[in-house]
């Protein structure tokens, strides 16, 4: 979810993917409609339930991102200090004063939370475990608030095992790793799924999301070859992927997060299709309008704080306002209203947090400058 730096040339195109990750995240959590509504208001419906698909496109994203920063800084002296520095100053920051803010406000949230309950999940957040503790429970945080942070919970494990995975290994078997961990991290789901009663185990836990991951990193190997892989076979497994997911669609009534099996299924086409998607705009042979936009770059520039922010944002103004107007607009009107309005409060207090506070540490980066900003 955090924005990319390393050596690699910044695209602008790659902040619109991430821009509709984002977009895609905040409409699962902030549009919600009753049913009898129009069909405009049902389709878009449909369309917001799924996305929380849009972590998966953030994993691929990530795994490409990272991995290309890796494979082009791995000869440099101090690659592992500056890769982990520049990290650490672009993600604790903002991460360490919403733990802060999110647990000094958390008893007045939630009535009658147990003080040993919230030292338990104060401290599994601060050490990045908390899709662990979720797994161990099998169940979700105390607070909304809390519970989208296993995703950001999944990347810090990555970023902090992936950099010796890709100084270790030449170019060609480190694709041929991505391949195994993505068969491997299906494994993981199917032993999840058998073994472990909480649906949700498989959609938490790192091994089993490694698939997005490390289908990202593969599109990293791949394009830095003298020959490509052509765009057909791309296009070829983003089709396929995209059937699949029609077929899981049509069959259980949406893409809905709902069913250990199911959600299996969904999130491994969801990291072929986005990883072929990936494939065609970095190689230049897919760069459709809806991918240069300005409102959409805005949005992947901020999209961490956003995505940090949005649950508390949702608990604190637009509950309270959905409450307050559903009676005199009706609940779906009500409910698009104070979505819209959530998603453009997330995105100015983002910013507010990026240009006030986050950036302060950012220019500490110039220290571990042997990789440029991506």
């Amino acid at each position: 979810m955090s924005g990319s730096e390393g050596g690699i040339v910044h695209n602008p195109v790659l902040d619109s993917v991430r821009g509709w990750a984002i977009l895609l995240v905040l409409m699962v959590h902030c549009l919600a409609f009753e049913s009898g509504g129009s069909k405009v208001l049902m389709v878009v419906n449909e369309f917001a339930r799924a996305g929380w698909l849009g972590v998966d496109l953030f994993f691929v994203l990530s795994g490409y991102l990272i991995t290309s920063i890796l494979i082009s800084t791995r000869e440099h002296s101090g690659y592992f200090v500056n890769f982990y520095a520049r990290r650490a100053l672009r993600i604790f920051p903002a991460y360490y004063l919403y733990l802060i803010l999110a647990f000094a406000l958390l008893p007045y949230a939630v009535s009658g939370v147990d003080g040993d309950v919230l030292r338990g999940w104060a401290l599994s957040s601060a050490l990045y475990l908390q899709n662990i503790h979720m797994l161990v429970l099998g169940s979700g945080t105390p607070w909304r608030g809390l519970d989208h942070l296993w995703s950001l919970a999944i990347e810090e494990h990555f970023y902090l095992f992936w950099p010796v995975v890709v100084a270790l290994l030449p170019a060609r078997r480190l694709a041929h790793a991505c391949l195994t961990l993505i068969g491997l991290a299906w494994m993981v789901k199917v032993a999840l799924l058998l073994f472990h009663d909480w649906p949700l185990a498989g959609y938490v836990f790192m091994p089993a999301r490694m698939d997005a991951l490390a289908a990202g990193g593969l599109i990293a190997c791949l394009v830095q070859r003298d020959r490509p892989p052509r765009s057909s076979s791309a296009v070829f497994l983003g089709c396929a992927a995209l059937a699949m997911l029609a077929v899981l669609a049509l069959s259980n009534g949406g893409l809905r997060l709902s069913g250990g099996l199911n959600i299996a299924l969904i999130t491994s086409a969801a990291a072929v299709l986005f990883a072929a998607g990936l494939y065609l705009i970095v190689t230049r042979d897919f760069r459709p309008w809806w991918l240069h936009n300005r409102a959409l770059t805005t949005l992947g520039r901020y999209s961490y704080g956003m995505y940090l922010i949005h649950i508390a944002v949702i608990e604190f103004f637009q509950v309270p306002v959905l409450g307050a107007f559903k009676a005199v607009l009706g609940y779906n009107l009500a409910s698009l209203l104070s979505g819209l309005a959530t998603i453009l409060l997330t995105l100015a207090l983002a910013a507010l947090s990026y240009h006030l506070f986050e950036v302060r540490f950012l220019k500490l980066k110039r220290h571990f400058s042997s990789m440029d900003r991506a």
